[in-house]
């Protein structure tokens, strides 16, 4: 947020689309007899609903989808807003959430971090007057996961300010290519025939393996961005130091 609050300074009183704007839309057009959103699901779900809790509890479901969905879909968001892509919507739920969705950001259309996220990724750099405003370096110290829209945000700004990444790896070898059993298990039930890569099982730990996809995603995204490493290996092999942990 703070990236994009410097780079669209006059986004208005409103300021932009959060957590709890995007409860209290949706928990509006849910109790409105005017709403537009017109969804048999919902109104099956909400219809008995004499307390208000089952509609309260899908209006904070609703909005904590959506602020994950700009973080983590951006780009199905600004499809919906552009009315493309719900054509091929197989399922219901995703129709009557690019509904609300759509009915939540049709006046505040550029107020929201997807929209102002891929304008700044997209145009040039030079029409954003960021230098001065960011700090001189922002560093991040072990975190296991981000979005890789926050990834490419803070490659954006990487060439005045200077973006620190200190990131736990579990082994100083390559491991982004490997499957766990369950994955394993899951591409043979899935193929017919297996390729040579399912096959191949290397010999390391298999803790390493079960790591987690997103973990492998998160480092894999991190290998795609020009970086420099300026600190030498800092693995140590337990094998070859004198006292272990429990010395």
């Amino acid at each position: 947020e703070m990236i994009l609050s410097a780079a669209f300074p006059h986004t208005g009183s409103d300021g932009l689309i959060d957590s709890s704007f995007l409860f209290w839309s949706v928990l509006g057009r849910l109790t409105s007899k005017e709403s537009s959103l017109k969804s048999p699901l919902v109104h099956a779900y909400t219809k008995e609903d004499d307390t208000g809790i089952k509609t309260f509890q899908l209006a904070k479901k609703a909005a904590a989808l959506f602020d994950d969905y700009m973080a983590y879909r951006p780009r199905m968001l600004l499809n919906w807003q552009k009315g493309t892509g719900t054509d091929k919507l197989n399922d219901p739920h995703a129709l009557w959430q690019a509904q609300l969705w759509n009915s939540i950001v049709e006046r505040k259309s550029q107020n929201h971090p997807a929209w102002q996220a891929d304008q700044f990724l997209t145009r040039p750099l030079e029409e954003f007057s960021m230098p001065g405003i960011l700090p001189a370096r922002l560093s991040f110290f072990g975190i296991s996961a981000l979005p890789p829209l926050f990834l490419d945000l803070f490659n954006r700004i990487s060439s005045f300010t200077d973006i620190n990444m200190f990131v736990l790896a579990p082994t100083d070898g390559f491991f982004l290519d490997m499957k766990s059993d369950r994955e394993r298990l899951k591409a043979g039930v899935n193929n017919d025939v297996l390729s040579e890569s399912d096959l191949f099982v290397e010999q390391m730990n298999p803790l390493l393996a079960s790591f987690g996809q997103q973990g492998r995603n998160y480092f894999s995204r991190l290998e795609t961005y020009d970086y420099h490493e300026p600190v030498p290996d800092l693995f140590g092999d337990p094998a070859q130091e004198k006292h272990g942990m429990l010395a």
